[in-house]
């Protein structure tokens, strides 16, 4: 299981009794804002309720320049952004979220025992 299923499996168990949670990162992905965020968010009632409340970008530390687009499309859809990066990076993410004008929410991540362990802000 590579770092962002992870992440995904970790988000899943903390919200699912919450939220109706989707992993948007295989097969009949749901588009939001024009881009394919890696978890979707929504309102707990029933399909076909489609309000999603929060969608969820998982970064790996790489290539982080080139997720800006990504993430200004995303931070300006009605839904709230999370910004998902690993604990060691989250800085330079903020830095670059802040300095591109990205609206978003920051969570971190660090793999542990083979789990992710994620925590928000």
């Amino acid at each position: 299981m590579d770092k962002r299923s992870k992440v995904i499996a970790s988000v899943k168990q903390t919200f699912a009794d919450r939220f109706r949670v989707f992993d948007n990162t295989g097969e009949n992905k749901k588009v939001v804002a024009g881009q394919f965020p890696d978890v979707i968010m929504m309102r707990p009632e029933p399909p076909p309720n489609s309000d999603i409340l929060f969608v969820m970008k998982i970064e790996t530390g790489e290539n982080l320049l080139n997720s800006v687009a990504e993430w200004k499309e995303l931070g300006s859809s009605p839904s709230v952004l999370y910004i998902i990066a690993p604990a060691e990076k989250l800085d330079d993410v903020k830095r670059l979220a802040s300095a591109t004008n990205v609206r978003a929410r920051f969570a971190s991540y660090e793999i542990s025992n083979n789990e992710a362990v994620v925590n928000y802000e």
